[in-house]
């Protein structure tokens, strides 16, 4: 399975890397959020 894949909250939905979605994706996957969740905890790792 592909990094990215491992750290994003919903990877069915991900179609490349999550520093990548465009903030309508984010608002799909995550509802109004000021960044997208699965950048911040891809960076932790």
């Amino acid at each position: 399975m592909h990094k990215d894949k491992k750290t994003c909250q919903r990877p069915e939905k991900l179609t490349g890397k999550p520093q990548d979605c465009l903030p309508e994706r984010i608002r799909k996957c995550h509802g109004d959020v000021g960044e997208h969740q699965c950048v911040k905890r891809a960076k932790k790792k």
